[in-house]
């Protein structure tokens, strides 16, 4: 049992190095603002789940156009992906898990990561599937 404990610490904190790897990844692209950025939120608070996710994206690394500025904000960044990912948006689900692992825009919570990452990698989502390979490998 205690071998099993520590296969599980071991393979969560991968998860975490890797997750947060992706994060940095996802966030390190700029986004700017355009003129269509009201439809987006008009989409999103209208229930649309690709709207709601980009929103969220929005949020989380803080957009710029023509002088005006979305600051980034995590908890709402995690609220907006959280509506998208409790859809079935799988990039949203993958996000989710990411920021769960993180802590980023609110409390840390290891079994939720894996839960949103599992649920995207059950919609064959690339990234959340290679994770989860790695995660069982390296608990082995």
């Amino acid at each position: 049992m205690n071998k099993r404990i520590q296969n599980w610490s071991l393979s969560f904190l991968c998860l975490l190095f890797i997750g947060t790897a992706c994060l940095g990844y996802v966030t390190d692209t700029p986004n700017t603002l355009s003129s269509d950025v009201g439809t987006t939120f008009q989409n999103g608070y209208a229930g649309d789940a690709a709207a709601q996710y980009e929103i969220g994206m929005f949020y989380l690394q803080g957009v710029k156009s023509e002088g005006e500025y979305l600051e980034s904000t995590q908890e709402k960044a995690r609220k907006w992906i959280l509506r998208a990912a409790t859809q079935g948006n799988a990039d949203a689900q993958l996000q989710l898990g990411l920021m769960y692992a993180a802590g980023t825009g609110g409390e840390k919570d290891h079994s939720l990561a894996v839960s949103w990452i599992g649920k995207a990698a059950e919609q064959n989502h690339p990234r959340a599937l290679d994770m989860l390979h790695w995660m069982s490998q390296s608990a082995h």
